[in-house]
């Protein structure tokens, strides 16, 4: 958090995943990009210091209480949205030009909704001519995403992607260490 009341703070998942992807986006000038599952609003307002008109979507009253008021605190200006992902997608049929899909497509699986998350992950892809992504993997907290019904493995991701999005290349950009080695894909 930009703000010197935090600056002594320690924080689970340090500032990796914004250095690896931070080298693919030097501007988002004039961009559009959608944060889905936007948590605290780390990657709303990185994209939005970066020139993005940016809407997050978080469903967590508390996370996005707090996402609203860190948004105030730094001084930016993200539209943040507290809502289901599903029913937000669902609702919204807007293009993007950036959808940052970190860590929530195994969440919606979690939530008893594996067919819902992989229709979240297709309507996302057909309305945003890029995606940051990462999931859950095998092994990662008793190995509960292996059991979602989504055939996903560390091993196919790639072709996880492909299968259940509108994208043909699919690069990966690096794997965050610090915090559950997940590798993270555009």
């Amino acid at each position: 958090i930009n703000h010197p009341e935090f600056k002594d703070w320690e924080v689970a998942r340090g500032d990796e995943r914004t250095r690896i992807i931070e080298p693919y986006f030097p501007t988002l000038k004039g961009k559009r990009v959608l944060d889905i599952g936007a948590c605290l609003g780390h990657f709303s307002r990185w994209a939005e210091r970066k020139g993005a008109q940016v809407d997050a979507i978080e469903g967590f009253g508390t996370f996005y209480q707090t996402a609203k008021l860190i948004n105030t605190i730094e001084g930016t200006d993200v539209t943040y949205h507290k809502s289901d992902v599903v029913e937000w997608v669902d609702r919204n049929p807007l293009q993007f030009d950036l959808t940052i899909c970190l860590s929530i497509i195994h969440n919606i699986a979690q939530q008893g909704r594996p067919q819902d998350a992989l229709r979240v992950l297709r309507l996302l892809s057909e309305r945003s001519e890029q995606m940051l992504f990462d999931i859950g993997e095998e092994g990662e907290k008793g190995d509960q995403v292996s059991q979602l019904g989504l055939d996903l493995t560390k091993s196919n991701l790639p072709e996880f992607i492909r299968k259940n999005t509108t994208y043909t290349n699919i690069v990966k950009i690096g794997t965050e260490k610090e915090y559950c080695n997940r590798d993270l894909y555009l």
